[in-house]
């Protein structure tokens, strides 16, 4: 019995920290890096495999474009997105970009104060083709604080390709950090003398010590 209420505190102080850190984060920076797909393979209407753009070899790329949604972290048909349903235009076969660590796309997305992360990315992949285009890939990616800067491999629904994926976090006044986690305001007054590094580290006026 002890041991579950010790379990449902961890969990509700985890809730209360993603909570408190996500009210710090004014905008959320996404850069998609590369788009590897080197099956050449689609999605079929009845949930199978096929070739992107020879009916048996699959030895011609497919020709991606990319449909991106940011939405809050429901389920459902329904995306909402928090920013404009983008599309891509067409980024390259999966030759060109896969493997390439330059940005393929980047999004911001600015967060209101009563919105908050995680949040779900919402990418399909789809196979430009004169007059029926195909469904290649989809990838629903939670963006979460722990994950910042860090790049992100993601393996899509159907198997077929993989996305790295990075964030960044653009923190409101006075928040510093990776997370948005750590707060430093500057002052010179009874309460302090100090400045505010950029990683919110508090550095002394001169003739001060100990901020």
């Amino acid at each position: 019995m002890m041991l579950r209420l010790l379990l449902l505190l961890l969990l509700l102080l985890c809730c209360l920290f993603v909570a408190l850190v996500s009210a710090n984060i004014q905008q959320i920076d996404i850069q998609f890096n590369s788009y590897c797909n080197p099956t050449h393979q689609a999605v079929e209407w009845n949930g199978g495999s096929k070739c992107c753009d020879d009916f048996n070899s699959c030895t011609n790329p497919c020709d991606n474009y990319f449909l991106i949604c940011v939405h809050p972290n429901i389920t459902g048909e329904d995306l909402n997105c928090l920013s404009d349903l983008i599309y891509t235009g067409d980024l390259g076969d999966d030759e060109t970009t896969c493997g390439e660590l330059s940005s393929l796309y980047n999004l911001s997305v600015p967060l209101s104060p009563e919105q908050s992360v995680p949040l779900q990315l919402y990418v399909k992949v789809i196979d430009d083709d004169p007059g029926y285009d195909d469904l290649v890939d989809v990838f629903v990616i939670t963006v979460d604080v722990m994950a910042f800067s860090d790049l992100q491999i993601y393996d899509g629904m159907y198997g077929y390709g993989t996305l790295q994926v990075s964030f960044m976090a653009t923190c409101t006044e006075h928040y510093f950090g990776l997370d948005c986690a750590t707060f430093c305001e500057e002052r010179d007054d009874e309460l302090g003398h100090f400045t505010c590094d950029g990683d919110g580290n508090k550095v002394c006026l001169q003739g001060y010590q100990n901020p």
